[in-house]
């Protein structure tokens, strides 16, 4: 009987563990899943608002800067931001100006509307039951003031005053879908009258953290919260690229004067033959439209088919290779633009890119048959080519904050207990939360993937 009895415990034991388990099992690693998200969803808040910081410390200061615990301590102490005025939206709903809607549209910084009566009362809800669930109906009077909430008061922001007088009370009706979709109904039965006043000042000055950070909870966005580190900083280079090239006859040159350049045949490289022979050939079409244009003008068409200005093209092409031996020197001189991203810019920079840049030009179809033609196979052996091209300026068009979680991080942003080990419950560590360049978010473009 006791040994029945002890069996019954022992076994009620093993029951009420099992269950203790299978909680663990399900609890732990859900909760872990959530932490993780959270950690990302931070992230990528952190990202956003750092990437806003950078820009608009690039606006005050001239300069980004690669530092953003710099650009977060800059912005904390940086109280003359200028900024508009948030502004109240009105709507006109009818002809009669009975009834008048009025909303906004930085939701970020702004909450509500406020409405008050003469008197700077704010006015009292009304409970009806016809109204839709995200309606509230509030009780007017024949003057209503409103204006903005703001969700950080100690933002500065002084808003517009809309003021609205009728010969009788106003009804008004508060309509909130979501935190992005607010809009108030002010109507009545006779014309509504409204007046807009505006602060002092429409250009205002405000903290510049403040302004970005809500109402200043995360005092430490430029970290990532995963790691602690901070976040990864890279900018956006444009390199301005010029290219001096002179196709002539000459054999000799002074070898000072071209020191920077280079010389060859221009029949040795195919890319600056197709240059050559692209150009030769953009001059020739251009040549036939004139002489076609010229002649539908007196009233000839006799060229104006495709055929004749094939033959045209033809004759024109020779005459502008021959171009080169008449005058000796033919410059040529173009300006285009290189990107990227400053660690690779040595190589995305280099003198091979910057030839490419401005060589690789496929050679047009309609050139190709006259290569064969003897008189011009002759001319074009005897030209030779002087060029260089140089960087002349770089600019940084724009910045990209980026998670510094590799495969070799350090975790420091949280820790695990033994049950929460990966070998456990296969949760893995806080993955790369992706980037924000250029105000592109990677985390968005792969969800619309």
């Amino acid at each position: 009987m006791n040994r029945n009895r002890k069996g019954g415990i022992i076994l009620k034991l093993l029951v009420a563990c099992a269950l203790v388990l299978l909680f663990l099992s399900i609890d732990i690693p859900r909760r872990m899943w959530n932490e993780k998200l959270e950690r990302t969803k931070i992230a990528h808040e952190r990202m956003k608002t750092m990437f806003n910081l950078s820009i608009l410390y690039m606006q005050e200061t001239g300069s980004y800067n690669g530092d953003l615990k710099e650009v977060y301590d800059f912005a904390v102490n940086y109280d003359t931001l200028k900024v508009n005025a948030p502004e109240i939206e009105t709507e006109i709903l009818d002809l009669d100006t009975n009834q008048i809607r009025i909303d906004f549209n930085d939701y970020k910084r702004i909450s509500d509307l406020v409405v008050t009566d003469a008197n700077g009362n704010f006015i009292q809800k009304i409970e009806k039951d016809s109204l839709k669930i995200y309606q509230t109906a509030y009780a007017g009077s024949k003057e209503l003031n409103v204006t903005l909430k703001l969700r950080d008061s100690k933002l500065g922001l002084t808003p517009d005053v809309i003021k609205l007088t009728c010969e009788e009370p106003i009804k008004v009706i508060a309509n909130r879908k979501t935190e992005k979709d607010i809009y108030w109904d002010f109507y009545a039965n006779k014309r509504i009258d409204q007046e807009r006043i505006k602060p002092e000042s429409i250009i205002q000055k405000v903290n510049m953290a403040r302004y970005v950070i809500d109402e200043m909870k995360d005092t430490e966005p430029y970290l990532c919260p995963s790691t602690k580190e901070k976040f990864n900083v890279n900018f956006n280079l444009s390199a301005k690229v010029k290219m001096d090239l002179e196709f002539s006859l000459k054999e000799d040159f002074d070898t000072l004067l071209f020191a920077d350049r280079s010389f060859e045949k221009i029949t040795s490289n195919e890319n600056l033959l197709n240059f050559f022979l692209e150009k030769v050939s953009l001059k020739s079409t251009n040549a036939v439209a004139d002489f076609v244009r010229e002649h539908e003008v007196d009233g000839d068409s006799t060229y104006s088919n495709d055929k004749s200005k094939d033959s045209l093209f033809n004759i024109f092409f020779v005459d502008k290779v021959e171009e080169v031996l008449k005058n000796e020197n033919w410059k040529e001189t173009e300006n285009r633009n290189l990107r990227s991203i400053d660690t690779d810019k040595e190589k995305n920079f280099s003198p091979e890119k910057q030839f490419n840049l401005f060589f690789s030009v496929t050679l047009p179809a309609k050139v190709q048959p006259l290569l064969s033609n003897e008189k011009v196979a002759n001319k074009l052996s005897m030209i030779n080519v002087i060029y260089n091209t140089q960087i002349y300026d770089i600019d940084t068009l724009s910045v990209k904050i980026s998670s510094p979680i590799t495969e070799n991080s350090v975790f420091r942003g949280y820790e695990r207990n033994a049950l929460e080990s990966k070998s456990v419950f296969g949760v893995e560590d806080d993955e790369n939360h992706g980037y924000i360049d250029d105000g592109d978010e990677s985390w968005n473009m792969n969800s619309q993937k």
